[in-house]
């Protein structure tokens, strides 16, 4: 078992089934700006479509929990597009409405959208399982099998063109097109020599029979190719695609060890290497740190070292800046978890888990440490929950408390607010400065009126005893149908096995109650209802425990 294997638990997968996140090659005689880094005395290139000051996202759902908050002047909205090809995100909403809703809904906010899209794993069926979809118990193999197999990948490529095409209707709005988290560093796990050419596997594209992608290699440098084959057939000329660098992707965790200087340059170079034998610029990459809380990692799974110190910051920069100097890319730090040691009601439980991040990038009264990130080349910092149970932004256990203690929003605000960090020179007027002359403003195209979304609809699900077993109730609600999805935390999917029926859908006015079925101990559920073809409310996902008088249900995720 590799190092990321060792720290990857469960709830990374089925987090991302519920919460499902210009592409062309960047020319020399585009427009970039610079801005001069204190890591190694060079510059580093700032693509002129990214904003002039380091920025602050978030994740934001479009039902968001209990209380969430949201910092003011957060530039960045994330969102998982995930479950699998055919399967999820393009049947959350008619027509994959999803994707051009929640852009829709970014800005009326004013934010930028950033799609982090798991899908691959989550695709067709892998290498088998026990008894559910093998996406966790089984990831890397599930990500080789499903790349080689033309129907799966067909699938895939007829939902990336889908949400092309969504996110091509508002051609005057970036969208960052986050791909595939895991996919690149299991890949280059599996590639000899740190080289993407010397993959030993098939990742069909040409070979997937999907027309668009004719004549394209079955290769991760193909699979890269196609990314900007579709952007170009679709003109989503908005959209940005962003590559991912795993740091266990070289089969060591910097996060969880401690080289040495050298070492370190010697991994970092391993990763511009991977990266640079895929033969594709990308227009930015994403970068991870940890994406738990620290304290979630020493009470869960028992690893105290998860705590980042001095030195994890010093070799965290150090290896963004090599990769930066070695490739011109442009960094996000995605996925930051929310805990902090300043909120005393964090102490190290279910949904109060302790970690430094927060803190050490936006509580430091000069944002030293920050800055040194944006002098190796990082131009936003986002912050989500990895896993069900990290600290949330927001009220999750439904007892009237902030996770958290509102602490992230007051630093983020604070910081979104105050003296950001400037990346690069703008044309924005001086505080002072006479206002330039009033020029007319050029008429852009204004793209189409969505579908309004329809209102959200609260449910409140819980549990009662029942016989030797229990039944799960809800509120009734005028909606189409009530779907149960269930499972263990591996493989939370719809039932086929509520009251021993074939189907977990309850149409309105047949009841709202659903019982457990006899084989499980301990299951953990979502309710979901439809109207009129919209998802219209998932509920907070809770666990049911069997043979008890009363069934306390803490919230899990949303």
């Amino acid at each position: 078992m590799n190092n990321k294997e060792s720290k990857l638990s469960f709830d990374k997968v089925w987090l991302r089934k519920l919460i499902g996140a210009g592409v062309c090659c960047l020319l020399a005689a585009a427009l970039f700006l610079t801005v001069s880094t204190g890591q190694a005395n060079t510059e580093k290139t700032i693509p002129d479509w990214l904003p002039d000051h380091l920025e602050v996202g978030m994740s934001e759902l479009p039902s968001p929990p209990p209380m969430f908050q949201v910092p003011d002047g957060t530039a960045y909205r994330q969102q998982y597009l995930s479950g699998g090809a055919g399967t999820g995100w393009s049947t959350w909403n008619n027509n994959g409405d999803f994707a051009r809703l929640y852009i829709q809904k970014s800005i009326e906010k004013g934010k930028t959208p950033i799609f982090t899209y798991y899908m691959i794993c989550q695709s067709g069926h892998g290498g088998g399982g026990n008894g559910g979809h093998p996406c966790y118990s089984q990831e890397q193999n599930t990500i080789r099998d499903n790349l080689a197999n033309s129907g799966t990948m067909y699938g895939y490529w007829a939902n990336v063109k889908l949400f092309y095409e969504k996110a091509a209707q508002f051609p005057n709005q970036t969208v960052i097109f986050h791909v595939e988290p895991d996919m690149w560093g299991h890949i280059h796990q599996m590639s000899a020599n740190d080289n993407a050419g010397q993959y030993p596997h098939s990742v069909k594209v040409g070979g997937s029979g999907f027309g668009d992608l004719n004549g394209i290699s079955d290769t991760p440098a193909g699979f890269a190719d196609a990314l900007y084959r579709l952007r170009d057939v679709t003109g989503a000329h908005n959209v940005k695609i962003a590559y991912h660098v795993s740091i266990w992707g070289t089969r060591t965790d910097i996060s969880l060890s401690d080289p040495n200087p050298n070492e370190l340059q010697q991994l970092a170079g391993r990763s511009v290497q991977f990266y640079q034998s895929l033969d594709q610029q990308f227009d930015l990459t994403f970068f991870e740190m940890r994406d738990r809380d620290a304290g979630f990692y020493e009470v869960q799974y028992g690893i105290p070292n998860a705590w980042w110190q001095s030195n994890d910051y010093d070799n965290h920069i150090a290896w963004i800046d090599r990769f930066t100097n070695d490739t011109g890319q442009a960094v996000m730090l995605w996925q930051l978890p929310y805990g902090n040691t300043k909120t005393s009601d964090l102490n190290n439980t279910w949904g109060f888990f302790k970690d430094n991040i927060v803190e050490t990038l936006l509580d430091e009264s000069d944002y030293r440490t920050l800055k040194r990130y944006a002098d190796a080349g990082v131009v936003a910092i986002v912050f989500g929950q990895g896993a069900g149970g990290t600290t949330c932004p927001c009220d999750s256990n439904n007892d009237g408390r902030i996770d958290d203690g509102g602490f992230f929003k007051n630093v983020a605000s604070r910081y979104a607010n105050g003296n950001k960090i400037r990346l690069k020179e703008s044309n924005d007027p001086l505080p002072g400065a006479p206002a330039p002359t009033s020029v007319p403003p050029t008429q852009t195209p204004v793209p189409p009126t969505p579908t309004p979304e329809p209102e959200v609809i609260t449910l409140s699900p819980w549990v009662e005893r029942f016989g030797e077993g229990i039944v799960i109730r809800w509120n009734e609600v005028d909606v189409d149908s009530y779907e149960i999805w269930w499972g263990d935390t591996s493989n939370l999917i719809p039932s086929n096995d509520c009251n021993g029926s074939e189907s977990c859908t309850y149409p309105s006015g047949t009841g709202y109650m659903a019982t457990l079925p006899d084989s499980v101990d301990s299951r953990y559920y979502i309710l979901v209802t439809r109207k009129d073809g919209y998802v219209m409310e998932v509920s907070d996902v809770f666990q049911a425990v069997r043979l008890t008088e009363e069934v306390y249900l803490p919230v899990i995720a949303k």
